[in-house]
């Protein structure tokens, strides 16, 4: 089944052949049916996430299970009665006796009141499940590549340690761990490793509708705030909001966050400030942006601040975290930021946080080269290629990308790039 499912490119981590050969050895060896039962013991306590439960309390389901299959409905539909003449191979004698088979697996001591309620609804009802050939009825490829395709989807996140700037995706983590720790010594695996790790970049900014407090005191979206909005910035000071769209674009499998009891509302390196300074979950990317900040690592126990409503002064109350909470985002997701005139901080939802935005931006550095002759341009570029990592240095490096990005330290300058 593995070998068949292409998520991911599972497939080649598995050779299918081989895997053919070993069932059909399995089936033709004289201790088919240990072998049969060892092979759905293994699959029963090893595939996830649709046998999970199996690992977790076997005999609990195993009474849930059963309740199952011996409902009115259940019978009604699987144990016909008619049943005790079908072929062996009928896909409903299969099914029943596989029933049973999984719950002598799970607890066998429910085995002989569920094969009394199959016998009462069905008269003259022998089991199969203790010699049934269950590798050729009940283990083809087609009766698990569902939950082979559901186990592969299975989306896992892991976070950089402090100072790392991106986090790892990866899908499938029960069924790699499968192929390495059991395919190996049945000759089944080819080494390979699937294609399932991406990398995502960490943002900094705020989700839509994230309150800004005004200079006026009241609150906007910060979807809503425009160019020469008066914002109010930390310890009374006021900003003015640039022409400059500050927004972050985050493909699929990202995520948000929250300080204790408050919905996800910031991307991880966006900077509070605490009674230790300014501070992020993910500091790397924010010192990227502003190398002469000093951004430490925002954790549980820190205190940050947050303006007391309904008061005639600025008042702030602090707030130690006690937990973080996390939310993934949906694809496409845009997270919102401000760029500021005046003092670089505002309010988010109440919570002194930093304008963590270069003042060297993007759309500042394109309209001055566009006012540069052909001839003045081509000589900067030439400068800027030779100074990249000095200007790494100087400005962190989303300076190198924005450069980049504009055409202006590509080899091949052309008009239409910075329109």
């Amino acid at each position: 089944a593995i070998a068949r499912v292409t998520s991911h490119k599972f497939d080649r981590t598995v050779n299918g052949n081989a895997a053919k050969d070993y069932i059909d050895g399995q089936i033709s060896s004289s201790s088919w049916k240990s072998n049969a039962l060892n092979l759905l013991e293994l699959l029963f306590t090893r595939l996830e996430p649709s046998f999970q439960t199996y690992m977790n309390d076997k005999s609990n389901w195993a009474k849930k299970f059963a309740a199952v299959i011996t409902s009115k409905p259940w019978l009604s539909i699987n144990v016909a009665a008619d049943i005790a003449k079908a072929d062996p191979s009928d896909p409903l004698v299969r099914k029943v006796n596989f029933a049973l088979l999984k719950i002598h697996l799970l607890d066998d001591s429910y085995v002989q009141s569920v094969t009394k309620a199959f016998q009462e609804h069905a008269p003259g009802f022998v089991p199969y499940w203790n010699n049934y050939d269950y590798i050729r009825y009940g283990f083809a490829p087609d009766d698990i590549i569902g939950d082979v395709q559901n186990a592969i989807n299975v989306e896992h996140s892991e976070f950089p340690p402090y100072g790392g700037s991106a986090w790892m995706v990866y899908h499938g983590t029960a069924v790699r761990n499968f192929v390495n720790s059991c395919c190996p010594g049945m000759n089944l695996a080819t080494g390979k490793q699937p294609d399932n790790e991406q990398v995502k970049t960490i943002f900094s900014c705020f989700t839509k509708g994230t309150q800004i407090t005004l200079a006026s005191g009241m609150q906007l979206p910060i979807e809503q705030v425009t160019a020469g909005t008066k914002i109010l910035a930390h310890g009374g000071d006021i900003s003015t909001v640039t022409e400059e769209d500050v927004q972050n674009h985050a493909p699929d499998g990202h995520y948000t966050f929250g300080i204790n009891e408050d919905e996800p509302f910031f991307a991880p390196s966006h900077p509070f400030w605490t009674t230790d300074g300014w501070k992020c979950l993910f500091p790397a990317p924010a010192t990227e942006e502003n190398p002469h900040i000093n951004f430490k690592q925002l954790q549980i126990g820190d205190i940050v601040f947050r303006i007391v409503p309904n008061t005639d002064t600025l008042v702030y109350k602090p707030v130690r975290i006690r937990k973080i909470s996390m939310k993934r985002v949906d694809c496409p997701f845009t997270f919102h930021g401000l760029h500021l005139d005046g003092a670089r901080s505002y309010h988010a939802n109440g919570y002194v946080v930093a304008a963590n935005y270069p003042v060297l931006t993007e759309k500042r550095i394109k309209e001055s080269f566009q006012k540069l002759s052909e001839e003045e341009q081509l000589k900067v570029s030439d400068g800027l290629r030779s100074m990249v990592p000095e200007l790494n240095k100087l400005f962190g490096g989303w300076l190198e990308q924005s450069l980049t990005k504009l055409g202006i330290t590509s080899d091949i300058k052309q008009e239409s790039q910075l329109v």
